[in-house]
Parts: structure tokens; C-alpha cells; sequence
């Protein structure tokens, strides 16, 4: 509840940069949509959005790019849109985070 407080107040305040961890974490669909659609219109507005969420699916659906972090440190940064290609041309780390979700089966490398 803490979280939606915080953001409801960074967005009230139109705030240039908005830092979201988890903003949807327990939401039904609906309310998770509403809220990453709000969160894509305010870096339209151009504020700067850095949306942090194991959602990856939700996320691609409006992000720019996406950094990828493997073991607590930046692997990579990636175009939202590389994901939709089959993973080709991703870094090491994008492309098992692509392979690992659940439209794609969990693929392993094995």
C-alpha cells in the first residue's frame, strides 16, 4: 500500500524522475495495466521512468529499454523491441532472461 502511496504522490506532483520497484506487486491484472499505462504516459509527459519489476512481460508491453542485471550487476542494456524478435541479436544475459519467460516456455540452454 506503502508503494501505490508513493507513487500516487510522485505522479500528483508531475516529478521529472520516477524511481517504481514493484509498483504492481499484487495487483489483479487490471489495476496492473492502469498503472503501467500511467507510468508510460508520464515518460511521454518526458518524465524519466525507471520501473523496476519481475514482470518482464507487462513491462516490454511499454518500455523503451530494458537493463538487464545478472548477479547484482548491469549485464546489459537492451530495446524493448529486441525481445519481440525471438531473442536474436540480444546480449548473453537478454537472451536467457527472454528465453526464461513464459511465452517462450522456459526454455533451457540445455
Amino acid at each position: 500500500m506503502a508503494r501505490r502511496v508513493m507513487l500516487a504522490a510522485a505522479l500528483a506532483q508531475e516529478a521529472g524522475l520516477i524511481v517504481a520497484d514493484e509498483p504492481t506487486a499484487g495487483l489483479d491484472p487490471h489495476h496492473r495495466d492502469v498503472i503501467l499505462d500511467r507510468l508510460r504516459a508520464e515518460a511521454d509527459r518526458g518524465a524519466g521512468v525507471l520501473l523496476i519489476t519481475h514482470d518482464l512481460s507487462a513491462a516490454l508491453a511499454r518500455a523503451d529499454r530494458v537493463a538487464v542485471l545478472e548477479g547484482g550487476t548491469l549485464a546489459g542494456v537492451e530495446p524493448a523491441r529486441a525481445f519481440a524478435d525471438a531473442g536474436e541479436g540480444l546480449s548473453p544475459a537478454a537472451r536467457r532472461l527472454w528465453r526464461a519467460l513464459p511465452e517462450n516456455g522456459f526454455l533451457t540452454d540445455a
